[in-house]
């Protein structure tokens, strides 16, 4: 999953760093701008909770986050695509996720 993740784009030094991150820091680890992370969480892509004013996200949130909007499975974590693949992860994009991006 690291290696995926770091394939990506996202910064898995700072998404290890903490069990909980600060919207903030959840921009940073995603590479995403504040308006996407908005529409994460209006789409359910991410949950979050607020503290004091401030939003914070968990790192298992962050993590599920990105399974979702890649369609990530654990059998698809798990298992290899064939055995002579040179990708050892199963990445399935819905047509959700594409049409999302764009």
């Amino acid at each position: 999953m690291q290696e995926l993740l770091q394939k990506i784009g996202v910064d898995t030094e700072l998404l290890n760093k903490e069990q909980l991150h600060t919207r903030e820091t959840t921009l940073s680890i995603l590479g995403i701008s504040p308006k996407t992370l908005w529409n994460y969480q209006k789409s359910n892509l991410i949950e979050g909770t607020t503290f004091k004013g401030r939003r914070y996200y968990s790192k298992d949130a962050i993590i599920d986050c990105i399974k979702m909007h890649f369609n990530i499975t654990t059998s698809s974590i798990s298992s290899p695509i064939s055995s002579d693949s040179p990708y050892p992860i199963s990445l399935r994009i819905s047509s959700k996720s594409i049409s999302s991006s764009n």
